[in-house]
């Protein structure tokens, strides 16, 4: 991507291999492509959060007592239901957080 001068006192943005960004007072800002790699890894990684939670999400329809515990709450009037699932959501996030806490130590 390449922006030109176009007015007297404008400088221009050039991305490459490395960067440079010439403010309008005529500094220069040098880089290489780092920020992009960074950037990338990112956007990589946060693909495969979600094609995981995506998978997980299509798992835990076929789990059958998940959703059906004791504590959840279902309310149900004429053509209107409300769920909320209170002891599925604890036990969720007690699993989670044993996982996280055996497998996020360095």
């Amino acid at each position: 991507m390449t922006i030109w001068h176009d007015a007297p006192g404008h400088r221009g943005l050039v991305f490459g291999h490395s960067f440079t960004l010439t403010c309008a007072v005529g500094k220069q800002i040098e880089g290489s492509s780092a920020m992009f790699d960074s950037m990338a890894r990112t956007l990589i990684i946060l693909g495969v959060v979600l094609a995981l939670v995506g998978g997980l999400l299509l798992l835990v329809g076929k789990i059958p007592f998940l959703g059906r515990l004791p504590g959840d709450i279902v309310v149900r009037r004429g053509n209107w239901s409300f769920y909320f699932p209170l002891t599925t959501s604890i036990l969720i996030s007690i699993v989670l957080t044993l996982l996280f806490s055996l497998f996020g130590r360095r």
